[in-house]
């Protein structure tokens, strides 16, 4: 399973085979956004193959969320053609303000994504992990609207990162992934999606 820093906008290769058995290279990469413009929920960090994800999620917005929804787009990363969005299971959960949530590949539109991607032939898969709904305790939402706009948009924010950071480290010191496997007892640290 390849690593992903929430502070990194990336593209990490997560299956490489090799040319000789098929004639070229095919690659699935998965981008995190580098500050989602306006949302109430940051990455702080993502691990992920061909077919599994797993998302660390930040709650920067001051107020307990209780529900999530996720989407992402996808590529074909050799032609920068969009193929279309998936969107996740809606997430029920309750994350507290400064909290962490760990959103797996269908509450986060992975699995569909990677699905509808496998059976288009496409040599250099791509994906953009995002959230699109925030629900508050409050009952107030958030919604980003990607079919309206396209593509996620990020905003670098210097601020933010730092404290993205302070936080990640202070409740996962060194770094540490535990949290994309956690063993019994482990889950008080992070909020999940609820059954």
């Amino acid at each position: 399973m390849r690593q992903i820093l929430g502070t990194t906008t990336l593209v990490i290769v997560a299956l490489l085979i090799p040319t000789a058995v098929i004639g070229q290279e095919e690659s699935f990469s998965l981008k995190t956004l580098h500050r989602q413009t306006g949302a109430p929920l940051q990455v702080a960090g993502a691990l992920f193959n061909d077919t599994s994800l797993k998302v660390l999620l930040l709650n920067v917005s001051g107020r307990e969320i209780t529900q999530v929804t996720m989407e992402v787009e996808m590529e074909d990363r050799s032609s920068q053609a969009q193929l279309g969005t998936r969107s996740g299971n809606s997430c029920s959960t309750r994350v507290p303000p400064d909290g962490f949530l760990v959103v797996t590949e269908e509450n986060a539109g992975y699995d569909a994504a990677a699905t509808c991607l496998s059976g288009k032939g496409i040599k250099q898969k791509g994906v953009v992990v995002g959230v699109t709904n925030v629900r508050f305790a409050d009952g107030s939402e958030w919604n980003y609207p990607l079919e309206v706009k396209g593509r996620f948009e990020e905003q670098p924010d210097e601020k933010l990162d730092q404290k993205i950071r302070d936080l990640t480290e202070k409740q996962f010191p060194g770094n540490d992934r535990w949290w994309a496997f956690p063993a019994a007892g482990a889950k008080q640290k992070f909020s999940t999606c609820q059954k």
